[in-house]
């Protein structure tokens, strides 16, 4: 038998065999995008039972879809089911190791569970990939403030006012932290200053 007469046709059968198999593959993907379009529009709607179902889907679909695993923890997270959330989440971060978002809502996962040197962790990796959000430098603090950290709790909300000189929570926050350092004057200069912002006399 000659096999070199078959090649072509060996050859055309391996084309058209992968050819279909993306297209099928490019259909799931299109077909997990539409459960996961349709499960932010009930989010957004706060039907949260049915943004899940469609989640599930999407993720059942194509479970290489990083944005459905981390938009399920953020509906389980509403749902105060936060270890369901944190699996998710870790998901995400699996998927892609610089979704900072993924680790921003693992972390705060982490402080609703009192596990405050995970949250720490999550947030430094976080900062580490982009430093310019006031959130995850105030939010560091809180968990260095819960972990009696208080000196680098103090050091963290600074880095958020000086990010967002408007932000109360860190100028609350700090004061807080400056009060078990004994520095009763700076802690009362930010206290004022969180009142000013909000506008209480």
């Amino acid at each position: 038998m000659d096999f070199k007469a078959y090649l072509p046709l060996v050859i055309f059968l391996f084309v058209v065999t992968a050819f279909n198999l993306s297209a099928v593959e490019k259909f799931k993907q299109m077909d997990a995008l539409s459960y996961y379009d349709t499960a932010m529009a009930y989010q957004e709607k706060n039907k949260l039972d049915k943004a899940m179902a469609n989640l599930d889907r999407a993720i059942e679909i194509d479970p290489g879809l990083t944005k459905a695993w981390f938009a399920r923890g953020s509906v389980q997270f509403k749902r105060c089911e936060y270890e369901k959330a944190c699996q998710d989440f870790s998901k995400a971060i699996q998927l892609d190791p610089k979704l900072i978002e993924a680790y921003y809502n693992r972390g705060m996962i982490y402080d609703e569970l009192k596990k405050y040197d995970l949250a720490i962790k999550d947030y430094t990796v976080a900062i580490g990939l982009d430093s310019k959000y006031p959130e995850l430098w105030n939010n560091r603090g809180v968990a260095y403030f819960c972990s009696q950290q208080y000196e680098k709790a103090a050091e963290d909300y600074s880095m958020a006012i000086h990010l967002n000189p408007g932000y109360t929570s860190a100028y609350k926050n700090r004061a807080l932290a400056y009060l078990r350092l004994g520095m009763k004057e700076m802690a009362v200069k930010d206290y004022r200053k969180y009142k000013a912002l909000i506008g209480i006399k």
